[in-house]
């Protein structure tokens, strides 16, 4: 898996995840609240991957 991290990030980051056997990506934004970092996911129901 590899990751891009886009943005300026001082409060929120956008991350996109590459998969490389699957060749999938997923968009996550990871944010800081009351000095603790937490992960958001953009799709928090996916969908099953197809063979």
């Amino acid at each position: 898996m590899t990751a891009d991290f886009e943005g300026e990030g001082s409060v929120r980051q956008e991350v996109v995840l590459h998969f490389a056997g699957s060749r999938r990506t997923q968009e996550i934004t990871v944010r800081i609240d009351n000095e603790t970092w937490g992960v958001i996911l953009d799709s928090p129901n996916p969908t099953s991957e197809s063979p």
